[in-house]
């Protein structure tokens, strides 16, 4: 199929009569095709247009695109093409569902709008090339699954089919097989990232139980994000088993139109899994696996309940509901309590008004081993870049941004008996829970101190597209079905798959 279509490219190119608005398309599909047709030399970058503007969605033209990637092209990832990258990756992701109002500014025809598009996609391209940074290609996949955007078979069609062909065909084209060839690289086992770890030094297991506090009236509030999670039910327990007092229990409103529509931006239909998980089939969602689930640890430590409002009542805790994480009677919950500090089981973004009625801080687990790893689904991502042994959860303290708050402790956890990678996230979820109360009681008697981030150390990461996700699940399956039929010296129950 790439063969074809870059048969179908070169003809065009080589009909093509016009003056050449894009000159280094040739390189980059050369780069693709492997083909020893010569790409012509960058073009000289006259005004320098990405030094002189401030990175933004906003402020991008046609030429400016053109100058970027011809900077690229002549001196690589420079701190002005890198910071135009970085930010453009981000709007992108988050401003996905509105990009093409975004991009249609100054009135701009319907084929310049193409243009526009398929530049940026391209520049996204090209600095996946240079960079090896594998959220360029994710996103670059997002984008093209947009309604508007110009299809592979129409643009191979219109290339194939008129004399000569417009820019826009040929770009799109040109774009479409790029993106091929992206996915294909990231699919070998030579994919890897550099990454940087610096957190070395709060490394730690995750402990079998939960320590019991020493120090005296010390006390906690925690957050929920709904009345039936399973993950707030066990953390609670944990805490008060180990002798801290839980002052209230913060819950979100199921019922909450704008918070669906927030969640369903963000994660799509991936929501609507979620939602039939978590809220209707609950302990039934999970069933019997070689290594613990979040029901097992439940069972362990005693929890009946299937309801946050049922075990409060057990306990004699009251439970404050919300809309919002940040709304006046969270607040008025955390002045009258005033918590030593709160611990976060989920309920979405803390605002730095929560954050300063917090006591010492918000504590959160994250699925990722921090700094690194910031953002969605950061276990699949160190599968997908190859660093299995930069798989783990972070329990920090939650700050303004993106998981940069001050870390308290790093658990690497291994695929041990995970088939699938879903069983892999699975596994993660009694061991986050025993270590985030672990590590609360811990800092609360003053053994584990807060250590502050650096944020050029690590990357945020956005939600995995299905492509990359089928092609990540193949190989990891793959790898598990190599380890079962390889000889093995060990007992089969020290087994790690990775």
């Amino acid at each position: 199929m790439i063969n074809r279509d870059f048969a179908l490219l070169r003809a065009a190119w080589d009909g093509w009569d016009g003056v050449d608005p894009l000159p280094d398309l040739r390189g980059a599909a050369q780069m693709l095709a492997g083909s020893v047709w010569p790409a012509p030399p960058p073009p000289r970058i006259r005004g320098q247009l990405h030094m002189q503007v401030k990175p933004a969605l906003k402020s991008l033209t046609i030429p400016l695109l053109v100058d970027l990637r011809a900077a690229l092209r002549a001196s690589g990832r420079t701190g002005h093409v890198t910071a135009w990258a970085q930010t453009l990756l981000v709007v992108c992701e988050v401003r996905r569902t509105t990009l093409k109002q975004r991009l249609a500014v100054g009135d701009l025809s319907a084929e310049d709008l193409q243009i526009k598009f398929h530049l940026l996609v391209l520049f996204f391209l090209e600095y996946f090339s240079d960079s090896q940074d594998g959220r360029f290609v994710n996103l670059a996949l997002k984008l093209l699954d947009q309604r508007w955007v110009l299809s592979t078979d129409n643009a191979r069609r219109q290339v194939a089919g008129q004399q000569p062909p417009t820019t826009t065909a040929m770009l799109a084209l040109t774009v479409h097989m790029l993106v091929e060839h992206a996915v294909a690289e990231m699919s070998t086992p030579k994919y890897r990232p550099s990454v940087c770890l610096n957190c070395t030094d709060r490394i730690r297991s995750v402990p079998n139980e939960v320590r019991r506090l020493d120090s005296q009236g010390k006390h906690v509030i925690v957050f929920s994000p709904n009345r039936y999670g399973l993950y707030t039910l066990a953390v609670t327990q944990l805490l008060l088993q180990a002798g801290v007092r839980v002052d209230a229990i913060v819950v979100r409103k199921l019922l909450n139109p704008w918070r669906m529509v927030t969640e369903f931006r963000r994660d799509g239909i991936r929501l609507l899994k979620k939602i039939w998980r978590k809220f209707f089939l609950r302990r039934r969602a999970y069933v019997p696996r070689e290594y613990p689930t979040l029901p097992d640890l439940l069972a362990r430590i005693g929890v009946t309940e299937s309801s946050v409002d049922a075990l409060a009542a057990r306990h004699g805790i009251p439970v404050v509901y919300c809309t919002t994480l940040n709304e006046p009677r969270v607040h008025a919950a955390l002045d009258q309590y005033r918590p030593d500090l709160v611990v976060f089981a989920g309920g979405g973004i803390v605002g730095d008004e929560t954050l300063r009625r917090a006591g010492a801080g918000v504590v959160n687990c994250h699925m990722g081993q921090l700094p690194q790893y910031r953002g969605m689904d950061v276990v699949e991502w160190p599968l997908i870049e190859n660093h299995h042994d930069d798989i783990g959860f972070t329990v920090h303290f939650m700050a303004h941004g993106i998981d940069t708050g001050d870390i308290l402790g790093i658990f690497p956890v291994d695929g041990t008996l995970a088939r699938t990678v879903y069983e892999y996230r699975e596994k993660f979820e009694p061991l986050m829970a025993v270590a985030i109360a672990d590590t609360v009681v811990g800092h609360l008697d003053g053994q584990f101190e807060r250590r502050p981030q650096r944020l050029e150390d690590g990357k945020q990461y956005f939600i995995v597209h299905p492509r990359l996700y089928r092609m990540l699940e193949d190989r990891y399956v793959q790898s598990v079905a190599q380890v079962d039929t390889a000889p093995s010296t060990a007992p089969p129950t020290s087994v790690t798959r990775r």
